[in-house]
């Protein structure tokens, strides 16, 4: 990656904070996307609350959720070469930190489906372009 797009990559992340309200009527039209410090699998605490925020306002309802995982996230060139299944180790990881957050909050194993997608393009030209690992939570009414 060059360095102007590394540079971007670092204050973008550094400077992201998940919304601080979340928006009922907008949950099943978009993708809800959970970013992770480079490197890291835990949750910060307001992405502990966006997603007790997301369980509130689907708390009445019939809904699944999937959860999608990129695994873009390469390792800089200042550390030690790491082994091709590392990014796919780690997004696995921050897959299960997402997936037991939302089962301790109550949602059924049965409305959860987790789908990798390594380093497939899908269509997020920017975050891929970046390599930034995420986890995007889609909710419908079925899978």
């Amino acid at each position: 990656m060059n360095k102007l797009a590394e540079e971007f990559k670092d204050r973008a992340l550094k400077s992201y904070e998940s919304p601080k309200v979340v928006d009922c009527n907008c949950l099943q039209k978009e993708a809800l996307v959970v970013f992770f410090e480079f490197d890291r699998t835990a949750l910060n605490i307001k992405t502990q609350n966006y997603l007790k925020g997301i369980i509130q306002c689907l708390k009445h309802t019939k809904y699944y959720i999937k959860l999608n995982v990129f695994e873009n996230e390469l390792s800089p060139e200042s550390l030690k070469p790491r082994s091709k299944a590392y990014p796919i180790n780690l997004s696995q990881r921050r897959a299960k930190i997402v997936r037991d957050f939302l089962l301790y909050q109550g949602v059924w194993t049965s409305q959860l489906q987790i789908v990798g997608y390594g380093k497939h393009d899908d269509g997020n030209k920017l975050l891929n372009l970046i390599d930034v690992g995420r986890v995007e939570i889609i909710i419908s009414p079925e899978f």
